[in-house]
């Protein structure tokens, strides 16, 4: 467990230094010269932040798909429960 707590404190916190990085340091908007070797370390980070956020967009989508699936199903099972039991208590009558 701490092994993946570690893991996800290693990308919140690659993702959050990423965002500060757009935010503050966008390479077509220094006002000063950087070092070639930097700007495309920035320029790697900037796409790499870029990658992740489509990553976990995209899990958080499938994520609520398949909520809203299995939130359905449930729903479906409980309703045929239900019709199984009035039948049942019909039957019973």
């Amino acid at each position: 467990m701490n092994f993946l707590l570690r893991i996800i404190f290693l990308i919140a916190t690659f993702i959050g230094l990423s965002r500060v990085i757009k935010r503050n340091f966008s390479v077509d908007d220094l006002e000063y010269e950087l070092p070639e070797s930097v700007k495309k370390i920035l320029k790697k980070i900037q796409y790499e932040a870029n990658r992740v956020d489509e990553v976990i967009t995209d899990a958080i989508e499938e994520g609520k798909k398949t909520f809203q699936q299995t939130e359905e199903e449930l729903n479906d099972e409980f309703d045929e429960e239900l019709d199984e039991n009035k039948t049942v208590e019909d039957d019973k009558s």
